[in-house]
């Protein structure tokens, strides 16, 4: 196990290194959580649509 877990980023299996993970499975499960955060941090819905938005590009 990595110093984050694998428990904690599911997409990041030892058998998936080596391949693409599936960007639609990685937006759908995790741009809700990431949005409350940003939201919580920057009290602006906007703000936190792009930051979400922001992230994501920079995964791919």
């Amino acid at each position: 196990m990595n110093a984050i877990g694998e428990q904690s980023l599911p997409w990041l299996s030892a058998e998936k290194v080596s391949a693409e993970p599936d960007l639609t499975a990685l937006v759908h499960e995790y741009s809700g959580l990431l949005y409350r955060v940003a939201l919580s941090i920057l009290r602006s819905p906007t703000e936190a649509e792009d930051v979400v938005q922001d992230v994501f590009i920079r995964v791919l």
